[in-house]
């Protein structure tokens, strides 16, 4: 059903439906190559986004023993203090700068989230009202009342932005293992369509040129791609008009092998009966003879057998002697015997008909030298 839809729909061409799936499976591959980087580069920002968040808590941590400790030396080489500065003006700036930077990713495209964009108005604005003024204040009591649920926000913060990289993760998992399975599937239902539309014919074209060899013409199927079935009924139009010429050249063969077979026989008749003639009268049984065996070699010939003067027949033979008186009334001159010699000449043509059984097959004629 699935194959018959896709015909309703694309035109059963394999050069159409080869682009396409190609077309497909490239642009699949474009879309999962390119999703995949800015995914990657959205993770990347997601740690560093983690990493700011970390660098605030430990900010607030620095604060919160430079305040308790009373001193001005850095406890780490990340901040250098500016001597000509006041430390916790250093201090608050250095948040300030962090805090940014944090709320800066958030509002990047991509990143937005309701959640986590309320949890960093909360944790900027904890900062605002609680945290920094008890630090301009010097209050350390103040301060480090105020850290605890500043921090608290922070940790709420990163699982967050932790959570919200690990879905992204899951959904580029998901993402790759979809464009995968959906090559996968092209290229499955590419194999049948090979298999069905090409390969098919293919073997069907092999066959029918097999039996074609073999002398037995077995059309082949009009199957597969548009390109297939132009080639297949090209194939049978060649074998059909092959066949068609070799039929006739075998009948054309036939009919020249009985014509030479025919007169052969005549010449063999004609070679026995004129063997016949110098060894012993002629009788009019033999020409009766002679034109029977004409008519059953060949009934679609027409013969005359004329018989020449002083031709030697049996005296026992009435009915030579009834030939003889005929040919004598007909005989015009008459000649020398010493000049001339005894003889019988057949004279044939073919009819477009066979005779038939009651016309006569031949005549005899008489010519005198």
């Amino acid at each position: 059903m699935t194959i018959g839809r896709l015909d309703a729909i694309l035109p059963r061409s394999l050069f159409v439906r080869a682009w396409l799936a190609v077309g497909v499976i490239v642009f699949f591959a474009v879309a999962t190559a390119s999703i995949s980087g800015v995914l990657a580069w959205i993770s990347k920002s997601d740690a560093n986004a983690i990493n700011s968040a970390g660098t605030i808590r430990m900010a607030t941590y620095r604060i919160n023993y430079l305040m308790a400790t009373k001193t001005s030396n850095p406890i780490d080489d990340i901040v250098i203090f500016d001597k000509k500065t006041p430390v916790i003006t250093q201090l608050v700036g250095d948040m300030d700068r962090r805090l940014n930077a944090l709320y800066h990713y958030q509002t990047m495209l991509g990143n937005k989230d309701t959640l986590i964009d309320s949890q960093t108005q909360t944790l900027k604005l904890q900062w605002q009202t609680t945290l920094k003024p008890a630090i301009l204040t010097n209050d350390t009591t103040a301060t480090l009342a105020a850290s605890t649920p500043f921090i608290t926000q922070v940790d709420t913060l990163i699982q967050s932005i932790q959570e919200r990289n690990e879905r992204r993760q899951y959904w580029q998992q998901v993402l790759q293992m979809s464009a995968l399975a959906i090559i996968s599937l092209i290229l499955l239902m590419g194999m049948r369509e090979l298999k069905c539309n090409v390969l098919k014919p293919i073997r069907s074209l092999i066959y029918s040129t097999q039996q074609f060899r073999m002398g037995r013409y077995e059309p082949a199927p009009l199957i597969g791609y548009r390109e297939f079935c132009t080639f297949s009924k090209s194939f049978n139009n060649m074998a059909r008009t092959i066949s068609a010429h070799q039929a006739e050249l075998s009948q054309e063969v036939l009919n020249k092998t009985e014509h030479l077979t025919q007169a052969n026989q005549l010449l063999t008749l004609l070679y026995n009966f004129s063997n016949q003639l110098n060894q012993e009268p002629v009788t009019l049984s033999k020409l009766h003879h002679l034109l029977e065996n004409f008519s059953k070699i060949n009934p679609s010939m027409s013969f005359t057998l004329c018989l020449h003067d002083h031709l030697r027949f049996d005296e026992q033979d009435e009915q030579a002697d009834n030939v003889v008186s005929s040919i004598k009334k007909d005989t015009a001159a008459t000649k020398d015997s010493t000049s001339s010699k005894d003889s019988v000449s057949i004279h044939t043509h073919f009819i477009d008909e066979p005779i038939k059984q009651t016309q006569p097959l031949g005549k005899v004629c008489t010519a005198n030298h």
